[in-house]
């Protein structure tokens, strides 16, 4: 049987590593959470007009190609500025020794970030369920997506979300807090920004 020409098998060497390294390079299988470069922040606000901002720093979790994503935020990791208030809010509010850890999970469509060139932005709305204090709610969240590099994408609120604490019976919580503390009021809504770094290519616990 008479061979192709060399040209012929060059060319198509060239186009098999074409498409390996497009595909290789379009989307990876995971994207993990970079903990040390992302964020999380809530605000609350006593007495009436007095607001402070609190931050979550234990985050972990991530996407997949097989479309789903799931954040995790470990809430014994709240930092106040105030060892004392850290304790009170583990404690009475979020009750950690019950419920340590809350959730936000959904669908993922991965050709998001396929089809968004490095360096682009997009703004988009992504949906899902917030598991918090054993209550499961759904929520949608307006996010400002940028591709950075090929494996590391930014996920930011576009407006802080708010959270009404009496839908995850938290108010408990709030009122021990303000009684303790001797102040008027709480507000039991809670406005909470993100800025999350997820990067591709690795596969989650390797």
């Amino acid at each position: 049987m008479k061979r192709p020409p060399f040209y012929i098998l060059a060319g198509l060497a060239v186009v098999l590593a074409a498409a390996y390294y497009f595909y290789s390079h379009s989307i990876p299988a995971f994207w993990t959470l970079n903990a040390a470069e992302s964020s999380l922040s809530f605000t609350s606000v006593k007495n009436g007009n007095i607001e402070e901002v609190h931050t979550i720093t234990g985050l972990s979790g991530g996407a997949d190609f097989m479309g789903e994503y799931s954040i995790t935020m470990d809430l014994r990791t709240v930092e106040t500025n105030f060892d004392i208030r850290n304790e009170r809010m583990r404690e009475f509010f979020f009750e950690t020794d019950t419920w340590a850890l809350a959730t936000i999970s959904g669908p993922f469509e991965p050709r998001v970030f396929e089809n968004l060139p490095v360096g682009a932005t997009l703004r988009t709305r992504i949906s899902g369920t917030l598991s918090l204090h054993g209550i499961e709610q759904p929520i949608a969240v307006d996010v400002v997506m940028t591709r950075t590099a090929w494996d590391r994408v930014t996920v930011s609120s576009f407006l802080p979300v708010i959270i009404d604490a009496a839908d995850y019976s938290l108010e408990g919580g709030i009122e021990t807090l303000r009684g303790l503390v001797g102040l008027d009021s709480i507000s039991p809504i809670t406005n909470v920004s993100f800025e999350l770094v997820l990067e591709g290519g690795v596969t989650p616990g390797s």
